[in-house]
């Protein structure tokens, strides 16, 4: 016994600080999200939007434009093949197309005629490393359930 609190003493003593985020996420409006890059990272292009449902963050993502998801772009474009990552250089600031809310229009589709907005309540952007490695959350916004 006396063998095994040391163990647990020396192991807590050998504990390090978690390190600081490679991205910050920034809310401004609802829906409006900008990204700055603490320290050169790769990012997957395409990011979640989570709902806070009975107490648990859940991807509501498959609803984002028809399933291609959120995506984190300036400026809507349609291209053949967009890239799967992105890379951000320390410093650098991103501001993609902002969330609708919408259940098919909620970046850049804006042709979906079946089209109804997402339920009112705490929503979140969540980015993950090109390699999956890490993924960092935004802060939670409140979605007023009115499409912007």
């Amino acid at each position: 016994m006396r063998a095994l609190i040391l163990l647990a003493t020396v192991a807590c003593a050998g504990a390090t600080a978690a390190p600081s985020p490679a991205v910050a996420i920034a809310n401004g409006k609802p829906g409006a999200f900008t990204l700055e890059a603490k320290a050169t990272v790769k990012l997957r292009l395409v990011a979640s939007i989570e709902a806070l449902r009975d107490g648990k963050w859940t991807d509501v993502s498959k609803y984002a434009d028809l399933g291609t998801g959120y995506r984190l772009v300036e400026r809507c474009e349609r291209k053949p093949s967009p890239p799967t990552c992105i890379e951000l250089a320390a410093g650098a600031k991103l501001s993609p197309v902002p969330w609708t809310g919408m259940s098919c229009s909620s970046q850049c589709n804006m042709d979906c005629d079946k089209n109804a907005p997402l339920p009112a309540g705490d929503y979140r952007l969540v980015v993950t490393t090109c390699d999956g490695a890490a993924t960092f959350a935004g802060p939670a916004f409140r979605f007023d359930g009115r499409p912007r």
